[in-house]
């Protein structure tokens, strides 16, 4: 009989064990996190009174570009009802999610590599990816590890044969995600992959759940103005935008984005400043390239076995472009948290070319390159967090808005209708406390006015309308 995930070995469950330590050390800095940015705006339209008020996220809003009632509205609407005004169930939804989300990797990749310990090693890249560090740090982005969840859970119900589950979950997932849209040309691909062509019919309820819902957002949600929506204009910046996101899918930091003075030219300034961080980055991205891509494939070559592997490396290739591709139509809308899903494929790649090119190797000669790219991909996740503490805009926009949440009620419990709050910090604090939204959830007071100044001092003064 063969063994079930739910009843694993000793060694099993210390592996699992070192996982999760190695994980929670790793996202640990996000549980000081306070709320910042669109937080403060989530938490302003999901503070209701009533059922109808609930149902009423379900209705699109025209004033904000994203749709995701079930990732933002509904778990701010529930936070804010049982804690109040506390980021920690935040924190630990996120990680639980996230641990949920890595047994669903577990499983996606035993089905396709059939090793129980390849597809552990795999949860294990995904868990401690650092493309995650935004989502435990700003709750308003914990849509982004909803949508791995859902997605991943609809295709296992796809493949397990559980059809109708598959299309509700999709169909649920949408209100959290809109991510899922890509889900029925991934499932396509798989059908044609497993020459299941008949089966094809199938799908059409999918693609017109996808259809439906982009026709919505379409009728529905206004982009941005600005340039952060802009879309990509020439080749060139598609490149650097893909650039972007396949260094982030190795553990470097989203921050590198803007230190390129060419294409694959570092600022020398950031360079000189940071260089051990950056060379940690440049080991992990080489190590990986050569153990788990350019040597297999070399070794698959001489041996004349390309030909074994074609199908379902193409299945990850095209796994990966096709769930990056709502975001690579931007030139600047780029981010690392859009990578949970992508990243898997790249994972599915790698372990894949590794076990069919060392399949004959020594248990010794595996454990030893393994241990290597182990150690390497730790690393480059722990440093890449550790540089972002220092200068991603996420972790110090929180330590602004705590800061001067806690000078500003404790200097004033009260405030009256239509007072005004003078904040130094210029357009810095303005992002941190999301222009009005932050001192009108603290004190439920939609009449109190936030005038930001560029005085150094954070909290300047207050003063009513009725002082002269």
């Amino acid at each position: 009989m063969r063994s079930s995930i739910f009843k694993p070995s000793l060694v099993v469950l210390a592996l699992l064990f070192v996982i999760a330590a190695a994980t929670i050390l790793l996202f640990w800095p996000a549980f000081h996190s306070y709320f910042f940015q669109d937080d403060w705006f989530s938490l302003l339209i999901s503070n209701v009174g009533s059922i109808g008020d609930v149902l009423r996220f379900f209705l699109p809003r025209t004033d904000v570009v994203y749709y995701r009632p079930l990732g933002m509205q509904v778990p701010f609407y529930i936070a804010q009802s049982l804690f109040g005004i506390n980021p920690m169930p935040f924190r630990v939804a996120t990680l639980s999610i996230h641990f949920i989300n890595g047994i669903f990797v577990f499983l996606f990749l035993r089905h396709f590599l059939k090793l129980k310990w390849l597809s552990i090693l795999g949860a294990f890249f995904y868990l401690t990816s650092a493309t995650h560090f935004t989502i435990f740090f700003w709750a308003a982005t914990f849509a982004f590890v909803l949508a791995p969840f859902f997605y991943f859970s609809s295709l296992l119900s796809f493949v397990s044969g559980r059809r109708v589950v598959a299309w509700l979950v999709m169909f649920i997932g949408l209100f959290a995600n809109e991510l899922l849209v890509t889900l029925p040309a991934i499932l396509t691909v798989l059908l044609l992959l497993q020459k299941k062509t008949k089966q094809m019919s199938s799908l059409i309820p999918y693609y017109l759940l996808s259809l439906g819902y982009l026709g919505l957002r379409l009728q529905t949600n206004q982009f941005s103005n600005d340039q952060s929506y802009a879309l990509v204009n020439s080749v060139s910046q598609f490149l650097r935008t893909l650039r972007n996101y396949y260094l982030w899918l190795f553990n470097w930091p989203e921050t590198i984005s803007d230190q390129f003075v060419k294409f694959f030219t570092l600022n020398p300034v950031f360079w000189s400043g940071f260089k051990t961080y950056v060379l940690a980055y440049l080991a992990v991205t080489v190590i990986w390239f050569v153990l788990f891509l350019l040597l297999p494939l070399l070794l698959l070559a001489y041996r004349k076995q390309l030909k074994a592997v074609v199908p379902l490396s193409f299945f990850a290739i095209i796994f990966t472009i096709i769930t990056l591709s709502p975001v690579l139509i931007f030139s600047h809308h780029a981010f690392s948290y859009y990578l949970p899903v992508p990243l898997v494929g790249i994972i599915l790649l790698s372990l894949l070319l590794f076990q069919k090119a060392l399949a004959k190797s020594s248990k010794m000669f595996k454990a030893g390159l393994l241990f290597l790219v182990i150690t390497a991909w730790y690393f480059a996740a722990y440093q890449n967090i550790q540089l972002n503490l220092l200068v991603h805009w996420a972790p110090q926009r929180a330590l602004k808005a705590q800061a001067i949440q806690t000078k500003i009620t404790a200097s004033y419990p009260r405030l009256n209708d239509n007072a005004s709050v003078f904040v130094g910090g210029g357009n810095e604090m303005k992002w941190a406390l999301g222009d009005q939204n932050a001192l009108w959830v603290l004190y439920h007071n939609t009449t109190i006015k936030t005038v930001y100044t560029n005085g150094t001092d954070p909290l300047h003064r207050v003063i009513r309308l009725d002082e002269k």
